[in-house]
């Protein structure tokens, strides 16, 4: 299902994830485009796609949304859980998002440079798939 590349990539942020975490957890990293975000939803169900280290999952859930992140790297995972122990992580990949519910929204913050061009096509019919019709989305 993942090129080779990618499986290097996954790879990677598994075996650096804590030392990854300590350099990318600047709460006034992508704050601006929160803040226009929060205009444009206010509230509402959040998908996170690529969680990282769980930088900006605190951030919406001290805004009030409700919130699930995902990422496909289980290092990076254990980081967010460990930064964020009470929300929900859960181990998927971009490709085949499948969820109960629909979002009002998602964010996702440098995670889709990692999808290679000829398939983000796919990635976007399956964010689109699991987002409310009028669903505001951040890339």
């Amino acid at each position: 299902m993942f090129t080779k590349k990618e499986k290097i990539t996954i790879s990677s942020y598994d075996q650096n994830a804590p030392q990854w975490a300590t350099t990318h957890m600047n709460p006034d990293q992508c704050r601006t485009e929160f803040e226009i975000f929060k205009q444009y939803l206010p509230a509402g169900k959040i998908l996170e796609i690529g969680v990282g280290a769980g930088r900006d999952a605190k951030r919406f859930t001290e805004a009030g949304y409700k919130y699930i992140g995902i990422d496909v790297s289980e290092g990076l995972l254990e980081q967010a859980i460990k930064n964020n122990p009470n929300l929900i992580f859960l181990l998927q990949d971009v490709y085949q998002l499948n969820f109960p519910l629909l979002f009002d929204g998602f964010w996702c913050a440098a995670t889709l440079l990692h999808i290679p061009k000829s398939r983000i096509h796919e990635v976007l019919q399956s964010i689109h798939r699991v987002m409310k019709p009028d669903g505001v989305g951040f890339l």
